[in-house]
C-alpha cells in the first residue's frame, strides 16, 4: 500500500539523487518540471541548441521573451525551474552531447533521460550507460507515436540487444511529420515515472518491455526484450558509438529547423572577444554571455564556446562545410 509515510521515505532518499537530462526540448522539458517538483536532489541540462518560436508549441519551460532573447535552452530552463524549486541544484550544460563530451557530462550521476530528436545519439547514450553504469531511460516521439523503456545495465537487454543500428531511414521525423503535443507530455510522464521508481529503490518495475503507445488510436503494445548473446555492447564490452573516431567535423541537420550545426573533432575554448574583433568586420556581430552571432550574406551564424558552429538558413552539409572553412578555419 502506497501511504504517506513511504511517500516521504521516496521523498528524503530522492533529495540524494543526480540525473542529467541530454535534450532539454519537448520531452526534456517534461521530465525537468516533474522530477524537480519531486524533488530530486541534482539536475544537470544538456543541451546544444537555442530557443526559437517554434519550439513554443511543445517545449513546455520556453517563452516568447526566451525566444526573443535566443537564449540557449540549457540556460532558459535552468532559469524557469530554478524559480520553482529553488532548492534543487541545477546546473546548464550548453553543450552537444557527442563522443568527446558524454562521459564528462553525466559521470557520478545516478540515472539519464533521453531526451533526444536522433537514434545515434542514443546509442551513443547506451555505450556510455553500460560503460559507466548509469541507468537510462529512453523516450521517443513522432507525430501520434511514442516509445519508453529502462534500460539497467546488467539487468535489462540494452539498446543494441533490440537494435543493432541506428536506422534514421524512414522519412518520418519532426520535420517531416510533425508530434502531437499531448503524446509529448505521456511520454515524458512515463519516463520520470519509472525514474521515479529506479530512483527510489524499486529496480523491479523498471524491468517491464519497451512500451509503444498510438495515442491517436488508443493503443499500448509491449515489445518484448532479450539479451543478444552476442551484442557488441553489453555482452563483448564494445562502445563503437563511444569510441568513434570522428576523423572530421561533425555535421547534423537540427531537427524542425533550416539550420546545421558542425562540432569540431575535440572541444576547444574560444575567446569570444577575439571572434567579436574578426567578425564585426564582415557584418552585424552580436556578443553573449554564451554566444558570438554573426548575420552574414543572408545566413545567422552563431559561435559557442566549445567551438560549435550554428548555421541558419543552410540545409547543405556541403555548403556547410564552406561556410566553416571560410569562418572558422579548416
Amino acid at each position: 500500500m502506497y501511504t504517506v509515510k513511504s511517500r516521504l521515505k521516496e521523498q528524503a532518499s530522492l533529495k540524494n539523487k543526480k540525473a542529467a537530462i541530454i535534450g532539454v526540448g519537448a520531452l526534456g522539458s517534461v521530465t525537468a518540471q516533474h522530477l524537480l517538483r519531486l524533488g530530486i536532489g541534482e539536475l544537470r541540462l544538456i543541451d546544444r541548441d537555442i530557443v526559437e518560436l517554434t519550439n513554443l508549441g511543445r517545449q513546455v519551460l520556453y517563452t516568447e521573451a526566451d525566444a526573443h532573447s535566443r537564449l540557449p535552452k540549457a540556460i532558459a530552463a535552468q532559469k524557469r525551474l530554478q524559480a520553482i524549486n529553488s532548492s534543487v541544484r541545477i546546473s546548464a550544460h550548453v553543450q552537444d552531447a557527442n563522443p568527446a563530451t558524454i562521459e564528462e557530462l553525466v559521470k557520478g550521476c545516478d540515472l539519464i533521460l533521453d531526451g533526444t530528436d536522433n537514434m545515434r545519439t542514443r546509442f551513443l547514450i547506451n555505450d556510455v550507460s553500460v560503460k559507466l553504469n548509469i541507468p537510462w531511460i529512453y523516450g521517443g516521439a513522432v507525430a501520434s507515436r511514442g516509445v519508453v523503456a529502462c534500460f539497467l545495465p546488467g539487468r535489462t537487454p540494452c539498446l543494441r540487444c533490440m537494435f543493432h543500428e541506428p536506422d534514421e531511414l524512414h522519412g518520418q521525423t519532426c520535420d517531416t511529420i510533425g508530434v502531437l503535443g499531448p503524446l509529448v507530455h505521456i511520454v515524458g510522464s512515463y519516463q520520470v515515472l519509472l525514474a521515479y521508481h529506479l530512483l527510489t529503490g524499486n529496480e523491479e518495475a523498471c524491468l517491464s518491455s519497451l512500451k509503444h503507445i498510438d495515442l491517436w488510436h488508443h493503443d499500448v503494445d509491449e515489445l518484448p526484450r532479450v539479451f543478444h548473446p552476442s551484442c557488441p555492447c553489453c555482452q563483448k564490452g564494445k562502445y563503437h558509438f563511444l569510441d568513434e573516431n570522428i576523423q572530421e567535423s561533425l555535421i547534423v541537420q537540427l531537427c524542425g529547423r533550416n539550420s546545421i550545426q558542425i562540432t569540431p573533432q575535440q572541444p576547444v575554448h574560444l575567446s569570444f572577444d577575439v571572434w567579436m574583433k574578426r567578425w564585426k568586420q564582415l557584418g552585424e556581430a552580436k556578443q553573449t554571455a554564451y554566444y558570438v552571432q554573426l548575420y552574414y550574406d543572408g545566413y545567422r551564424i552563431v559561435v559557442f564556446r566549445d567551438g560549435r558552429l550554428l548555421l541558419e538558413g543552410v540545409n547543405n552539409p556541403e555548403q556547410a562545410k564552406q561556410l566553416y572553412a571560410k569562418l572558422i578555419g579548416a
